[in-house]
C-alpha cells in the first residue's frame, strides 16, 4: 500500500496494493486508514469497490456484528463480521467471522490476529452517475435551443 495523504483528523488513505504490514503498523500506531474493497464476500453491505475507513481495535474488543479486518489462519487479510468471541481458558481472546455472503464460517482466530473495526462505508452514489448524464441531457437541450 502506498500513502496517498494524511487528513487532518488522522486518517491516512491507502492503496490496497501490497504492504499488508502497513495495515498492522498504522492500525497499531493509533491512525485510522482508508482502503478500497476487492471481493464480494460481505456483499450487500460492502460491495468491492467501496471505500471502508478502520480504526484501531484493541485485542478482545470485538463484538458480534463488528465487520473487523484480520488476518486469517493463511495470515491473508480479511473484512468480513463477528458472530462470536470468546476467552480460551488461558484468558487469550477469540473471534469467529463470516463474509455475509460467504457460504461458511471463517476458522476461529485469536484476538490479536484481530488489527480493526470498520467505522465507515463510502460508495459512490447512483445519483451522482444519473446527475451528469442529465446534465448532459440539459446541455443538448440548451444548444438545440440556441441553434433552432
Amino acid at each position: 500500500m502506498i500513502p496517498k495523504g494524511i487528513r487532518k483528523n488522522g486518517q491516512i488513505t491507502t492503496r490496497p496494493r501490497g504492504g499488508d504490514d502497513l495495515f498492522a503498523h498504522l492500525l497499531a500506531q493509533g491512525l485510522r486508514v482508508r482502503v478500497r474493497v476487492t471481493g464480494g464476500s460481505m456483499f450487500p453491505a460492502i460491495r468491492s469497490g467501496d471505500v471502508v475507513t478502520l480504526a484501531p481495535l484493541d485485542p478482545g474488543s470485538a463484538r458480534p456484528g463488528d465487520v473487523v479486518l484480520f488476518r486469517d489462519v493463511s495470515d491473508r487479510l480479511v473484512l468480513h463480521r463477528v458472530l462470536e468471541t470468546g476467552t480460551r481458558p488461558d484468558g487469550e481472546p477469540w473471534v469467529r467471522t463470516r463474509g455475509d455472503s460467504a457460504a461458511g464460517e471463517d476458522l476461529p482466530v485469536s484476538g490479536d490476529r484481530v488489527l480493526g473495526r470498520t467505522e465507515a462505508v463510502e460508495r459512490r452514489p447512483l445519483w451522482i452517475e444519473v446527475l451528469s448524464r442529465a446534465r448532459m441531457a440539459a446541455r443538448w437541450v440548451m444548444g438545440w435551443k440556441r441553434n433552432g
